[in-house]
């Protein structure tokens, strides 16, 4: 009876042997005889045919995988001379330009990531570097040397994923960075200066739009200023006008009620006003003769003084 319970231990083992658990960061793909008959494992506690019937595949989906197009990374490490060739690309107008480019991708189907090609690896970078061709042919020089790199970037982007697609390798684009971007050494003096003069250019447009800003809110708030000050002596003209309009209503009123009256009250205020302004001149005319005031000089008085 032991010997028999033996095969029966080995069979719980081996069945036992079939719980497998993924991480949050991983999927998994089974395999029952070669055929794949789970595609997509989430992550979590399973079961499945111990080994040898199945097999496990586990994919990382989460983690980035890089790329590179325009350069070998291992003559960085090894510090060997990169071959030109392998960044040059033709612009639309003709210049040769160099480029190193790095892209990242995610697995988003982990059954057609393993099984649909032998290297995704190559296929991303194949991909990526003919949609980087297509991109810098279609730009002219100038603008892939300035302002034309996120445009770029995006035209990339876009291009190699539709390329990918087709293949339905199970692969998606994260992003796509142009880490250098540089003309050939023969003429880079040149693209230096042209690079420069852009800068410069760009550096007085935004000094002029600094001083506009600063200048235009002022100009604003002094017409601002102005036009209440106008407005304001608008008003005070119109109300003074009014008031002494109506004014001169009332004394008309009155003037047409009593006119001897009104015309006497005018004239002793007009008076009262004035004559305190005057100035006042004591005579005496008890001797009766005339007084001499001086005010117009006899022509033959004027001839004699000259």
């Amino acid at each position: 009876m032991r010997n028999g319970r033996w095969p029966l231990i080995l069979a719980g083992l081996w069945l036992l042997s079939g719980f497998y658990s993924l991480r949050p960061d991983e999927q998994g793909v089974v395999r029952l005889f070669g055929k794949v008959v789970e595609e997509y494992v989430p992550p979590g506690l399973h079961w499945r045919w111990p080994w040898p019937c199945t097999r496990l595949d586990r994919v990382k989906v989460r983690e980035r995988k890089r790329v590179v197009v325009g350069f070998d990374p291992a003559d960085r490490i090894t510090g060997r001379q990169p071959s030109p060739l392998l960044s040059q690309f033709l612009t639309g107008d003709q210049n040769l330009i160099h480029i190193e480019m790095s892209v990242y991708f995610t697995v988003r189907e982990p059954a057609k990531y393993l099984f649909r090609a032998k290297d995704i690896t190559t296929l991303v970078q194949m991909a990526a570097e003919q949609a980087l061709t297509q991109a810098v042919a279609g730009s002219p020089v100038d603008d892939v040397l300035t302002e034309g790199r996120l445009r770029l970037q995006a035209e990339v982007l876009q291009h190699a994923q539709e390329l990918l697609n087709k293949h339905d390798v199970g692969v998606q684009l994260a992003s796509v960075n142009l880490q250098n971007v540089y003309p050939p050494s023969e003429v880079r003096e040149a693209f230096a200066s042209v690079v420069n003069a852009r800068e410069d250019r760009q550096r007085l447009i935004n000094e002029a739009q600094a001083y506009a800003n600063e200048v235009i809110p002022k100009a604003r708030g002094e017409a601002e200023r102005l036009l209440r000050e106008a407005e304001a002596y608008r008003d005070e003209v119109v109300q003074r006008a009014q008031g002494d309009a109506q004014r001169f209503l009332s004394l008309y009123e009155e003037y047409r009620k009593a006119r001897d009256l009104t015309t006497t009250r005018l004239y002793l205020e007009a008076m009262e006003t004035l004559l305190p302004r005057l100035r006042k001149v004591m005579v005496d005319t008890g001797r009766g003769q005339p007084v001499e005031l001086g005010i117009v000089k006899e022509p033959l008085a004027v001839a004699r003084q000259e």
